[in-house]
């Protein structure tokens, strides 16, 4: 059986105490490249893959011991704030007014890090419910992707991310046949439904007495129209500040709600504005993002 117990950091950490960790050591040559392999999926008769994702569902964690992510392992870190100016009468982070600390990850699942090869971008953030950066507070997770199978869309910013992707049939994929698999095999068994990442703790973070819980059903990141537009090769080049109009990076927060059709009516509730940058090992190595589980239980 995996481990889930609940660990220490669900007392709390800071917002400083996470940035300080992913500022601590940052790429100073070429940015590392990975291959995802099935290979790098199992060791000593363990399917990691399986080990890893049912710590993420089970064990709400923000900084570890270095390890290896086996499916989203580059990506680069960032830190500013998430706002939310809309009011649709939802609560927690998404109430309309609230302003939080964030530390963003923006990553690629699998190995494909260039334009012009099938890539599926990731966006996963801590939301820390303050202000104050040496607050120790417990953030709570968002954890989204465009597509789990790959688009060959030129940038990251035009790109719509949300916590339900699409599954378009993709026989580029075949290549890597046993790794797909094995992921699909892996993600049906530990979660009940692995497609939709759930936001429950988002919706009840800092509930008032006798209040009752009303968020969306997805939510969306897009690029901003207006910070320009970068045509860097390596998404994490891309993604770099001084790309974009006053150096700050900013994605829109759209929110749709479940409806009868199945269909996403979106509505723009907010921002995430990010005005600070590293590609880390720790950002690659340290960093976890819990992922809220659908099912109550971890599989045995």
């Amino acid at each position: 059986m995996v481990d889930a117990t609940p660990s220490p950091a669900k007392q709390g950490i800071s917002f400083n105490d996470v940035r300080a960790q992913l500022l601590s050591d940052p790429y100073t040559g070429p940015l590392p490249h990975y291959k995802v392999t099935i290979g790098t999926m199992f060791k000593g008769g363990q399917n990691l893959l399986r080990r890893d994702s049912i710590s993420l569902l089970y064990r709400d964690e923000d900084l570890v011991p270095p390890f290896q992510k086996l499916v989203n392992p580059l990506g680069i870190c960032f830190f500013g704030k998430w706002r939310i100016t809309e009011d649709l009468g939802y609560t927690g982070v998404f109430r309309a007014g609230t302003e939080y600390l964030v530390v963003v990850r923006c990553s690629n699942l699998m190995t494909n890090t260039d334009r012009g090869t099938r890539r599926s971008f990731c966006i996963a953030g801590k939301i820390f419910p303050t202000l104050d950066p040496n607050e120790v507070v417990k953030p709570v997770n968002v954890v989204t992707i465009d597509t789990l199978t790959g688009t060959f869309l030129d940038r990251f910013t035009d790109t719509a991310i949300t916590n339900e992707p699409g599954q378009p049939l993709n026989f580029g994929l075949l290549g890597m046949l046993l790794v797909v698999l094995n992921s699909v095999w892996v993600f049906s068994r530990v979660d009940s439904t692995p497609t939709h990442r759930p936001l429950d703790a988002l919706i009840a973070q800092g509930l008032k007495p006798n209040e009752i819980p009303k968020g969306p059903w997805w939510i969306q990141f897009l690029g901003a129209k207006d910070i320009g537009r970068s045509d860097a090769v390596d998404f994490r080049d891309e993604l770099r500040l001084k790309n974009y109009k006053d150096g700050r990076l900013r994605f829109d927060i759209s929110a749709a709600e479940k409806t009868t059709s199945g269909q996403r009516p979106w509505r723009r509730i907010g921002e995430i504005d990010l005005n600070e940058e590293v590609c880390s090992y720790s950002g690659d190595h340290r960093i976890r993002f819990h992922h809220e589980p659908n099912r109550k239980e971890p599989p045995s």
